[in-house]
């Protein structure tokens, strides 16, 4: 197969809480020239969501401290580069007071039904205290490229 698509939105499967509406907010920065438009996890730090117009535009490297990297390399190649911030585009699952947050702000779905079904309410609290014992987990350099 060759050529390429006119956008490639890429949202990240740790991303549960994602609604019609947030990737409508992220399309309609698009306005068919060539752009990237990114959407910062919570933290600031991963990128829970991003469009690329063209599919090919630029590479895109997850992982801890994924969105200044992206952000930095959009500037640098000369592309335009919107950030869109969605509150709950901007949940993902990777630390358990992620899954705590989850839990409270989610009530439904088919992931909350499994994570309840489980009892992870009471292992997130448990984890969540052994955690704040230990040192910042962020450091971990761990990437998954597209």
């Amino acid at each position: 197969m060759s050529g390429t698509v006119d956008g490639l939105l890429v949202i990240p499967a740790d991303v549960p809480l994602v609604w019609p509406e947030d990737v409508d907010a992220l399309v309609a920065e698009s306005d068919g020239s060539p752009r990237v438009v990114l959407c910062p996890a919570r933290d600031g730090c991963g990128t829970n969501g991003a469009l690329r117009c063209p599919g090919d535009v630029m590479p895109l490297t997850f992982g801890n401290n994924s969105f200044h990297p992206h952000h930095d390399l959009a500037l640098r190649l000369g592309i335009p580069c919107s950030v869109v911030e969605r509150p709950r585009l901007g949940l993902d699952l990777d630390r358990p007071e992620d899954v705590a947050a989850y839990l409270e702000e989610a009530r439904s779905g088919e992931t909350y039904r499994y994570l309840t079904s489980i009892g992870v309410r009471k292992r997130v609290s448990r984890l969540e205290l052994t955690v704040r014992a230990l040192p910042d987990q962020r450091t971990y350099n761990g990437l998954i490229s597209t």
